[in-house]
């Protein structure tokens, strides 16, 4: 029983890093994206919102 919670946290813990990571891969590239075009990236933001 604790080896199945153990994993359960572990796949939590990577499904979470994986999440962290592709979060500062998209902050990354909207940083790239409006230092190319402001207008449009801030349009895009008050579209998610």
């Amino acid at each position: 029983m604790q080896q199945v919670i153990i994993n359960s946290l572990l796949i939590t813990h990577y499904s979470l890093l994986i999440t962290h990571y592709s979060l500062l891969i998209t902050h990354y590239s909207l940083l790239i994206t409006h230092s190319a075009n402001p207008k449009y990236v801030l349009r895009l933001i008050k579209e998610v919102r």
